[in-house]
């Protein structure tokens, strides 16, 4: 079973995803998650498709339950792990297009999300 969630993970594409350190990730609402030993394990529920994410991704999902910047995604690994900043970046630019992909986040501006807390 363990290996169907990481093939599925695979088959994401690797294209990483332009953003600035500002742009803000949200995790959509159409999943569910848990965790199963070692991996984080997400439904996205209208796809009905599962996916797996190591140790390392399974923790940034977690500190996703909030709405984050890029550069907070990048700073909490960067404190708990042995990484070069360069590294770190990369590694979030790759996971975040594999979530955006399969549309289990979605990124905004800065700006974006203050218009419409303001308009609220």
């Amino acid at each position: 079973m363990q290996t169907k969630f990481r093939r599925a993970l695979r088959q994401i594409s690797m294209e990483t995803v332009a953003v600035q350190k500002t742009t803000i990730v949200t995790r959509t609402r159409d999943h569910l998650a848990c965790e199963l030993q070692d991996e984080t394990v997400i439904l996205h529920v209208s796809k009905g498709t599962y996916y797996g994410l190591n140790p390392t991704g399974g923790a940034l999902w977690k500190y996703l339950e909030e709405p984050r910047t890029v550069a907070e995604l990048e700073a909490f690994l960067l404190e708990r792990y042995e990484v070069t900043a360069q590294r770190c970046s990369q590694d979030v630019q790759e996971l975040l297009a594999q979530l955006l992909t399969e549309e289990l986040v979605e990124l905004n501006s800065q700006g974006a999300v203050n218009s419409q807390a303001n308009a609220g």
